[in-house]
């Protein structure tokens, strides 16, 4: 059985990357439950009506009191102010993970706004894109043969990047591993 079959995960940001993920989740564990969130609720309603996720909130706290893992897929800048939406209404189990290409202030940021959480805070950067944006945009397929690099810190739980590992290759990437600073 998959580390991800019976999760509930919530995708934080529903355009290129947030929405790709979304739609290969859907396509490949179609019972799995996603949730999303995004300021934009025309994105939000286009994605429920098309059926690519169950539940739709305009703010990430809403929703993740359910969420077993977060994809937070928005732009660097904004990364900390959806940590501190999540941290106190996420589950004590939960995994949280990023798509942002900068690391450092990412990882900064998840120390300090999640405290002991960030142990199963896994940094991400997917190695993937399209000269489109937006939901409409998004491919069920875009990580397909692609890279993503994980770059987990000393301290991060090791089930918390297996789970962070699995999702990514469910979504066909070749995950790489990195430490903060090379990357």
């Amino acid at each position: 059985m998959s580390l991800l079959e019976n999760k509930t995960v919530l995708v934080v940001g529903l355009g290129l990357i947030g929405g790709s993920v979304a739609r290969g989740l859907r396509k490949l564990h179609p019972r799995m439950t996603l949730l999303a969130a995004d300021r934009d609720s025309r994105q939000l309603q286009l994605a429920l009506e098309q059926g690519v996720v169950d539940a739709i909130a305009t703010s990430p706290s809403e929703l993740a009191p359910r969420a077993d893992l977060v994809v937070i897929a928005v732009p660097t800048l904004s990364v900390a102010g959806v940590l501190s939406q999540l941290v106190s209404a996420l589950p004590v189990s939960a995994v949280i993970t990023d798509v942002a290409s900068v690391k450092h202030s990412v990882v900064e940021a998840a120390r300090q706004i999640l405290g002991e959480s960030a142990l199963r805070f896994v940094p991400g950067h997917p190695i993937a894109g399209s000269e489109q944006s937006g939901f409409q945009a998004a491919s069920d397929d875009l990580f397909r043969n692609r890279k993503v690099i994980l770059t987990p810190v000393d301290d991060t739980a090791p089930e918390a990047i297996r789970e962070v590992n699995a999702l990514w290759r469910s979504l066909g990437a070749q995950v790489l591993g990195m430490t903060v600073s090379r990357h």
